[in-house]
């Protein structure tokens, strides 16, 4: 039962399909550095003691303390990260748990640089968006799904895979068992949406070069003027620049606009 992790692990997408114990906090399995620091390494942790997307995730939620500014029960967070756990496969090298554990503590890192700029909807849709952004991924590329004609392509004709990771998290989300949207007002999650479409849609390499020269340009522009817009972009960049590569030295092989 993904609700049950809190006693005992199951398996989690990494580079053998590790699992181990989980004591009274999540913390205890973390070897070596935590996730708030850049010197974490989410594959040595694994290694180490069994850690994966749900312990490491669940510290940086901890150290936030937005998840409790929502409101959202203990119990119900960590049935909703075991839930997100098990969207990803086992049998996919890359685009696993792993990974997104790695994006995840990156952009924590990346954030705590700009503790003033994000507001408690922002940082929830940055992390949420961060730890969804490969959800149910399946060693295809959108190359391959556009010129196979292939079903998600015939649904969703730009950015084939975000958009079907997209989904899975808002399912999951809105999930009446373990999902959190019930814990935001109807204007909360409305924004909260809108900015976790806009975060895991860019995650899309083919749009990356774009969004770098918007980014660049709206960094020079005057504060007064473009503050929002400048907090937008940095929301982009920060999700969507996928910073660590997890579980490879020569990034992870698509190169056609799946790069997430």
């Amino acid at each position: 039962r993904p609700d049950a992790w809190w006693g005992a692990r199951g398996t989690f997408g990494g580079s053998a399909g590790m699992s181990g114990p989980v004591g009274d906090s999540p913390a205890s399995v973390i070897a070596g550095p935590p996730p708030q620091s850049w010197e974490f390494d989410v594959l040595a942790a694994a290694e180490a003691g069994g850690c994966g997307l749900r312990e490491v995730a669940w510290e940086i939620f901890q150290s936030t303390g937005v998840t409790e500014r929502f409101g959202v029960p203990d119990e119900r967070f960590k049935a909703f990260l075991g839930r997100m756990e098990l969207l990803y496969s086992v049998e996919n090298p890359y685009h696993c748990a792993l990974h997104a554990a790695d994006v995840l503590a990156a952009t924590h890192c990346l954030r705590m640089g700009l503790p003033d700029v994000f507001d408690d909807v922002e940082v929830l849709a940055l992390y949420i968006g961060a730890l969804g952004h490969d959800a149910g991924h399946f060693r295809l590329n959108n190359a391959f799904l556009k010129n196979s004609k292939h079903t998600l392509f015939r649904k969703y004709p730009d950015s084939v895979l975000e958009n079907f990771h997209l989904g899975l998290v808002f399912e999951l989300v809105e999930d009446p068992e373990v999902g959190i949207a019930e814990h935001l007002d109807p204007a909360q999650l409305a924004r909260f949406k809108e900015l976790v479409t806009h975060l895991i849609l860019a995650t899309d390499m083919s749009k990356h070069r774009i969004l770098v020269d918007r980014f660049k340009d709206w960094m020079t522009r005057s504060k007064e003027e473009h503050a929002r817009r400048r907090r937008d972009a940095m929301l982009h960049d920060t999700i969507g620049s996928d910073v660590t590569g997890t579980g490879t030295s020569d990034g992870d092989g698509d190169g056609d606009g799946d790069g997430d």
